[in-house]
């Protein structure tokens, strides 16, 4: 393990733009969580070069492109040639670790081809995350969000990060990170994801979790926090482009 303190500085953000198949303006509608990211195929990433993680994902779903469901099997993880070498991740730091390459944009949200599919599988779209999350409510909570964007006449919008939430026993502000393989890839102590709902019936609503990357004895929905909640533990600033009525109403309900 890492010591690290709380207050270090400014990750390293690496920004470019790439053509993707979902139009950026779609994508992007109700705003980024902040300025730093770049397209990988129908998704956006801010990648860290400081955990060696995504410090955030985002995702746009709805019925159409859920109907799509590409051929998984001969997919495997790739290195991110556009990460500078000294930040990238590779199949070895994970490899005997005892955790999962976990997504943060699933690769079943991204079937509407090869590519797409493809392109979720990159280690910039990846985080260490225990097998028994990985596997349980955490796969869970994502068919769940895909059920959601599944409905009639509904868009969501996703935005999912690894996070590093220190003990609340904790003193002077320091916490223990956990590290994998020669890279140091920081393994997260939560994973959270948010949901931005637009329906045409019903307006907009959001939904929020927080999830501790363990073994869970209780669902997933029993970590469901507000989004102002979940802004203040990642310092994102998620759904910027709504009006701000809408915006303060939705993002202070659970």
């Amino acid at each position: 393990m890492t010591r690290i303190r709380a207050g270090l500085g400014a990750a390293i953000l690496l920004v470019i733009s790439v053509i993707a198949a979902v139009p950026q303006d779609e994508l992007t509608r109700w705003g980024t969580p902040d300025q730093n990211g770049r397209r990988i195929g129908s998704y956006m990433v801010a990648f860290d070069g400081r955990t060696r993680c995504p410090r955030w994902t985002l995702e746009r779903l709805d019925a159409a492109a859920l109907a799509h469901r590409a051929v998984r099997d001969t997919e495997r993880f790739t290195t991110d040639t556009q990460v500078p070498s000294e930040f990238r991740p590779s199949s070895i730091d994970y490899a005997r670790s005892g955790f999962d390459i976990g997504h943060c944009v699933p690769a079943a949200d991204c079937m509407t081809g090869e590519r797409d599919l493809a392109e979720t599988f990159t280690f910039t779209n990846a985080c260490p995350q225990r097998p028994e999350f990985n596997r349980g409510e955490w796969k869970r909570l994502e068919t769940h969000v895909r059920e959601i964007a599944s409905g009639p006449r509904r868009t969501v919008w996703v935005v999912t990060c690894p996070l590093w939430l220190p003990d609340r026993g904790g003193k002077d502000n320091d916490f223990k990170v956990e590290t994998i393989g020669p890279s140091r890839v920081w393994v997260p102590t939560h994973c959270g994801k948010a949901v931005l709902i637009s329906d045409r019936d019903n307006g907009f609503s959001a939904l929020a979790w927080i999830l501790p990357n363990r073994k869970l004895v209780k669902g997933f929905d029993e970590y469901r926090v507000t989004t102002d909640e979940f802004e203040s533990a990642s310092g994102l600033d998620l759904w910027a482009g709504l009006p701000d009525q809408t915006e303060d109403e939705i993002e202070g309900t659970k």
